[in-house]
């Protein structure tokens, strides 16, 4: 932009800017901005190009071994255009700022460095996948993201009509970026072709581009497209569109005993080892801050389903016995079974079953069943597959439980509708060894499945309760919209209490709650009727 460094005023006339106006610290006067390009090529050459020029009562001539950009009778056409220039004993062209008024993107993206804007310290800035993806992809096309983080690449998908697929390891990740898409307003872009939806593409501005050439032979000028600025509807506003948020299929591993393989067996023990390391120092986190510390934690070499136990340094001791689910893939209901089985067995008054991941399955069978013993599942940080890295202390939060999910069901008015209340969260008091609810309020975020299929949990109503934070993501939607929403439904969402809803085909429902460390516990449920589960 610094080049254009004259401007033509009103009246005809040219004034050449000063660096503090080029720079933006004084006014510009009004008037067309403008810049001077040589009127020579490179080469000598015979003919018509190297004819002197008569200009403004003086004879021109090319400089040796150089020839002019186009013959005489294009000089005359820019003469008359006014558009020639004179230096001294020079002639140059004069190219206006609006005749294209952009500037090709070049190899260093200066204006895409990373600000401080951001509300994470690896979070990539938006406007560099933005450019990325309008580069490679049109409309309609799939991108795939398998570094979730903060979800600016599904973002970005979402704001320029791209579908799109991401994925984390992180819960806290994948949390963070549901929030981000059902929360988020988009611009409404005008399709090219609205009967064939977005894959036809957008809108979008354009702008001339007048060349010396076009000039010289008299051609209406070409026109540009700019990919990165389609037109918008001002009288609708976007939000994100549907999405399900999936988990990999993955078959729990059961050993399998192979003579003569020592690395399997010593990949297997170091896995145990290490976990049982971490375990021992850091102990298992309940809400409110509370810890169940173990002491004397040593491995079970004699049972396929439990791997430690140790005993309980808070009130009363008693015997825990730890069983861990694999290390790729969700602890499964069988190996929650059979650990309850072997536990209760031995005698251990308290089970606390420990993986990465925590099949849904196996939650719904200690819920169903009738365990006489104590059971915790805790959740296993997805930090421990970098363990060497870690600096552990007594303080580390390697393994954390949650709780259960207790709600209500009732119906709602006449016919099959029903309506479910999150009452709260079942928690375990490591200390007492008794259980004491918390308050639905509390909770920063809950789902409900109001047909699960027992494989998959669809997202049928999403509810981010107020009293978790004092703040809530879906006052930025509601502002954004400016009332065009009901605000009585908005306010449905921030509460304990779902939207009423009809049986599905399967008659199960399943509620996922989540809390501020991103662990997720869910309660399944198949409905009979009313009643308070």
């Amino acid at each position: 932009m610094q080049r254009y460094n004259y401007v033509e005023l009103e009246n005809g006339s040219s004034i050449k800017l000063s660096q503090s106006q080029l720079e933006g610290k004084e006014d510009i006067p009004k008037g067309r901005r403008w810049r001077d390009k040589s009127l020579l090529s490179p080469g000598d050459t015979k003919g018509e190009s190297s004819l002197e020029f008569k200009f403004d009562g003086r004879i021109f001539r090319p400089n040796p071994r150089s020839h002019w950009s186009t013959g005489i009778s294009g000089l005359q056409t820019l003469a008359d255009l006014k558009r020639i220039v004179r230096f001294k004993d020079r002639l140059n062209f004069k190219s206006y700022l609006d005749d294209f008024p952009l500037i090709p993107i070049g190899v260093v993206w200066q204006e895409t460095m990373i600000g401080t804007k951001l509300d994470y310290v690896v979070q990539t800035s938006t406007k560099v996948i933005e450019r990325c993806m309008i580069m490679t992809t049109d409309p309609g096309d799939l991108v795939l993201d398998p570094t979730c983080g903060s979800g600016s690449t599904a973002y970005v998908a979402e704001q320029w009509g791209r579908r799109w697929i991401t994925c984390d390891t992180s819960r806290i990740a994948l949390a963070i970026t549901k929030q981000r898409l059902m929360t988020s307003v988009f611009p409404y872009y005008e399709l090219a072709q609205p009967q064939e939806g977005v894959r036809s593409g957008f809108v979008y501005k354009t702008v001339p581009h007048v060349t010396l050439s076009s000039l010289v032979k008299g051609e209406t000028p070409n026109h540009e497209t700019l990919y990165d600025k389609p037109n918008v509807d001002r009288s609708a506003i976007r939000v994100g569109g549907p999405f399900t948020v999936e988990a990999i299929p993955a078959p729990s591993v059961e050993r399998i005993e192979t003579k003569g393989n020592s690395s399997t067996d010593e990949n297997s023990e170091n896995y145990i080892s290490t976990l049982i390391e971490a375990i021992r120092k850091g102990g298992v986190i309940f809400p409110k801050g509370r810890k169940l510390k173990l002491e004397g934690v040593l491995p079970i070499a004699s049972s396929s389903f439990l791997h430690a136990e140790g005993t309980t340094s808070n009130g009363e001791t008693r015997r825990v016995a730890i069983s861990f689910g694999p290390r790729y893939g969700p602890l499964s209901a069988r190996q929650a079974e059979e650990a309850i089985r072997a536990a209760t067995v031995a005698g251990y008054p308290l089970l606390i079953l420990a993986g990465f991941q925590i099949d849904p399955a196996a939650e719904a069978f200690v819920q169903r069943t009738d365990v006489k013993i104590d059971v915790q599942f805790a959740h296993v940080n997805p930090d421990m597959e970098i363990h060497d890295l870690l600096k552990q202390t007594q303080g580390s939060q390697l393994f954390s439980v949650f709780g259960e999910p207790d709600i209500e069901l009732r119906r709602s008015g006449a016919g099959e509708t029903y309506i479910v209340k999150l009452l709260g969260v079942d928690v375990y008091d490591p200390i007492s060894g008794r259980t004491e609810q918390t308050s639905g309020d509390t909770i920063p975020a809950w789902f409900l499945d109001e047909d699960y299929d027992g494989y998959s949990f669809n997202i049928c109503q999403a509810f981010f309760p107020d009293g978790a934070t004092g703040k809530n993501p879906w006052d930025k939607l509601e502002n954004a919209l400016h009332g065009i929403i009901d605000k009585e439904k908005i306010e449905q969402l921030k509460t304990n209490e779902s939207i009423p809803f009809e049986l599905g085909e399967h008659k199960t429902i399943a509620v996922k709650v989540i809390d501020n460390r991103g662990n997720e516990v869910i309660k399944i449920r198949k409905l009979n009727g009313p009643q308070k589960v």
